[in-house]
């Protein structure tokens, strides 16, 4: 049960009474020459009222046990059990004047704040444990639910992916050759991107970092590691070790090597299929610069 505003007149009525309480009790303790008692009228009547609330207290496990009984509300129950029997304490010390005459009397009161202690702590989890796993875990479900939780999940699943890949009846060919990939690749449907494994059968794949040599009349592809004489490597690293190894280049800057890289494709490449890269990149090199390298805009 969470401590929530429903508590509030719970709270200021359980205020209110130990407050009275309490100035009955200093009062009471002043006016008395031998100190305050449990035998003396103010004693019992302090006593009376803790042992009331802390047998209202423990009648709530009663209620539990025969739920038919239509008495009062569950939430009524509950919140009567937190603040009252934490009034209860502060009631029954009142009666007993804070002293704990004999090992019979020393015992119960231990036992006594054991249980306070004990509901302080089960109220604290009951406010505080529910919200942390909703947040920690917000698709929880039960061991039993999970057989159908998967089934809804592949249902889904097959959903978006009759969406966006056509019926799924249609039988396709299984290919599985010795020197077929499985790739890791993007799909955009609706606005979002989903990753997805695909079966690529003549694909082969090179591991290892890859660098980019630019010779006169083509680019090579290769490892990071092996050396391409007469060519220049495009790949220049930039974070090694999550440390930056060098300032990261203005805009000026990648002008600059846009505009230098461009001066250097092959003639025959400048002026044919080319006009809509070119479009794209005046807005940053400028009309002008385009010109300057050799190509027509």
């Amino acid at each position: 049960m969470r401590i929530d505003r429903t508590h509030r007149p719970w709270v200021i009525a359980t205020i209110a009474l130990a407050i009275i309480s309490t100035v009955a009790y200093i009062l009471y303790a002043v006016e008395t020459p031998g100190g305050p008692r449990g035998g003396s009228a103010i004693g019992l009547t302090f006593g009376s009222i803790g042992y009331a609330m802390m047998l209202y207290a423990g009648l709530l496990g009663a209620r539990k046990r025969v739920p038919t009984w239509r008495i009062g509300r569950a939430q009524t129950w509950m919140r009567g059990h937190l603040w009252l029997g934490l009034l209860s304490l502060l009631l029954i010390l009142f009666h007993s004047g804070f002293a704990f005459r004999g090992p019979l009397t020393l015992v119960l009161m231990l036992l006594f704040f054991i249980v306070i202690g004990s509901g302080i702590l089960g109220a604290a989890i009951q406010h505080y444990v529910p919200g942390f796993m909703t947040s920690r875990v917000p698709l929880e479900t039960i061991y039993e639910e999970i057989p159908h939780v998967r089934a809804q999940l592949r249902d889904e699943a097959d959903q978006l992916a009759v969406a966006i890949c056509g019926p799924l009846d249609e039988a396709m060919p299984e290919q599985t050759p010795e020197n077929a990939q499985t790739v890791l690749v993007e799909i955009e449907h609706d606005g979002h991107t989903r990753h997805t494994a695909k079966n690529s059968p003549d694909k082969q794949t090179l591991p290892g970092a890859k660098q980019l040599f630019r010779f006169p009349e083509y680019d090579l592809l290769a490892l990071h590691n092996e050396c391409a004489g007469g060519a220049e490597a495009l790949l220049k690293p930039v974070i090694i070790g999550g440390e930056l190894i060098e300032p990261l280049p203005g805009i000026e800057q990648i002008r600059e090597r846009a505009r230098a890289s461009l001066a250097q494709w092959p003639s025959r490449s400048r002026h044919t299929g080319y006009s809509l890269l070119l479009k794209k990149l005046q807005a940053t090199c400028g009309a002008g610069d385009l010109v300057a390298g050799g190509f027509p805009v």
